[in-house]
């Protein structure tokens, strides 16, 4: 089945950006970014539209080995990661199964992208698309 996975972004302050991402048969889980800032590489989060995907070899999944890089034009390696924290991120995604708007922060993420990439696994996917909150 080919699906491409939605990032529906639903609070940004000046320091970070939190959505969920979905997906027919997945488990709605909380992403992590940074706020926009014009889309310059590693301090603003990417911009909103659909963007190709692909799995690269990757060290930020810890024992995974591989990771989502979202493809961006101007941009590179920018992928779906495991962290917790705005400052654990460089322009990239997390996702974790809990979200703390105050403390601007993300929980389980590591378990969250252990099922996320068996789901991806399982799936045909070579988009993801963004949604904002507003425009920006």
């Amino acid at each position: 089945m080919k699906i491409i996975p939605e990032i529906n972004r639903i609070w940004q302050t000046d320091t970070v950006t939190i959505g969920i991402i979905s997906a027919p048969g997945m488990t709605p889980l909380f992403t992590l970014e940074l706020p926009w800032k014009n889309n310059l590489k590693n301090i603003s989060c990417i911009p909103a539209g659909i963007h190709p995907v692909e799995i690269v070899v990757s060290s930020k999944n810890k024992d995974i080995g591989k990771a989502y890089e979202i493809i961006v034009p101007g941009r590179g390696d920018i992928q779906i990661h495991i962290a917790n924290y705005p400052r654990q991120i460089r322009g990239c995604i997390a996702i974790g199964y809990e979200a703390d708007i105050i403390g601007e922060s993300i929980g389980n993420s590591e378990k969250a992208i252990r099922y996320f990439m068996g789901y991806m696994s399982r799936v045909e996917c070579d988009r993801i698309s963004i949604i904002p909150t507003h425009s920006w």
